[in-house]
């Protein structure tokens, strides 16, 4: 009974005993500052104030030892030198291996997980697929892009979360449908967009190539191809997010009762 109304760990529900870095200890040294910097989060609909701290030294107890000690540290020892690269823009362009994509893309969906552990939008079974499978669940898409606001501030960070709904058109009396979140997460001049949903042929159609900010994001999972250069022809915000997941964006007509109802059923893909 001691246990009982206890935080459990996000990935294995045993209990949280440990305390982890929200963004990993590692940055400290990849991007070095003792200055305070301006820290930007948006979780939902709460936009909270941006604040100034020392960049990467924020923790929260939502992960046990077993967890944080085992392949979450194995995981950052192989993303470290992947992502610095492209994190520091030293390298320019810089190519992603299929193994680089595969590890990239972990640690993307995992570092969402642990951001938004205090305001979760996931399944809580998604987390555990992630450590249990080696790979991003499935229907879940990461995008990845170069943040603008590097250009300006190089040690920035910024993570923005949101719940996605559908409409089915502007003047329409149906409900929004709930289909999953994105997460935006940006470290120096990297970003990434993470998307776990119901419906893969809308994240397909807003991100694909007739839309212009195609041109912001290139797909790292599900891989599609053997070497992926970066970073993509224009640079991205969270000022775009608003812009480009507007349910708005949908076509006239749209009915959301022809999509299934549940998150592991097959996307209905020929809507557009």
């Amino acid at each position: 009974m001691g246990d009982c109304g206890k935080r459990r760990c996000i990935f294995c529900g045993d209990l949280a005993d440990d305390r982890e870095h929200l963004l990993p200890q590692w940055l400290q040294k990849v991007l070095p500052s003792d200055e305070p910097v301006v820290h930007f989060r948006e979780e939902g609909t709460n936009e909270l104030p941006q604040w100034e701290r020392k960049p990467f030294r924020e923790k929260a107890k939502f992960v046990c030892k077993a967890c944080n000690h085992g392949w979450m540290s194995e995981l950052e020892n192989e993303a470290k030198p992947i992502l610095t690269p492209a994190i520091t823009r030293e390298e320019l362009p810089y190519e992603f291996s299929l193994v680089a994509q595969w590890i990239a893309a972990r640690w993307a969906v995992k570092t969402v997980y642990v951001m938004q552990a205090s305001l979760p939008l996931a399944p809580p079974i998604r987390p555990t697929l992630l450590m249990l499978n080696f790979k991003p669940p499935p229907q879940t898409t990461v995008w990845i892009g170069s943040h603008a606001r590097a250009r300006e501030d190089p040690i920035s960070s910024c993570y923005v979360q949101k719940p996605l709904e559908l409409n089915a058109g502007r003047g329409s009396a149906s409900e929004p449908v709930d289909f999953g979140y994105l997460s935006f997460l940006a470290v120096g001049g990297i970003s990434f967009l993470v998307v776990e949903h119901r419906f893969d042929s809308y994240v397909e159609c807003v991100l694909g190539p007739e839309n212009p900010f195609s041109d912001m994001f290139i797909k790292l999972w599900p891989r599609s191809r053997s070497i992926l250069s970066w970073p993509p022809h224009a640079m991205a915000d969270r000022a775009y997010l608003d812009i480009l997941f507007d349910p708005d964006t949908l076509p006239l007509g749209f009915d959301p009762r022809f999509f299934p109802g549940r998150l592991h059923e097959e996307p209905y893909r020929n809507v557009f």
